[in-house]
């Protein structure tokens, strides 16, 4: 009997597991979708000049560190990149200065304090 009590609420836990992890991405997805109504609400104008800037590889590079130190989030902007090169509006020779400073963006938020933890150095 105690073991069918048990059977049941690691069923119900296993469901609860579940669904928690697809309410987490439905809200990963709707901040996504978020991200790109305000842009969209930016103006055209403002989101083309943003977009030709783009055109200079270091530009783009800043633009990913920027970018990825205000949302705390490398695999954000990497998402609103490869988003805007599917959709036509971003060449990929101009996206791959954006997602690389996108990976020098999340060192930068990260910050350079963990940096002695992983020397191998006890000593902080």
């Amino acid at each position: 009997m105690f073991e069918q009590l048990q059977e049941k609420q690691s069923g119900l836990v296993f469901a609860l597991k579940i669904l928690a992890l697809l309410a987490i991405l439905y809200v990963f997805f709707f901040s996504l979708e978020l991200m790109g109504a305000s842009f969209k609400l930016m103006g055209k104008g403002f989101a083309k000049r943003m977009l030709g800037t783009t055109s200079n590889p270091f530009v783009g590079l800043f633009i990913g560190v920027l970018v990825t130190s205000v949302v705390q989030s490398s695999s954000t902007v990497t998402s609103l990149v490869v988003g805007l090169v599917g959709g036509g509006m971003l060449s990929i020779t101009n996206a791959i200065p954006i997602v690389m400073g996108a990976n020098i963006g999340t060192r930068r938020a990260w910050g350079g304090h963990h940096r002695r933890r992983f020397s191998g150095n006890g000593r902080r």
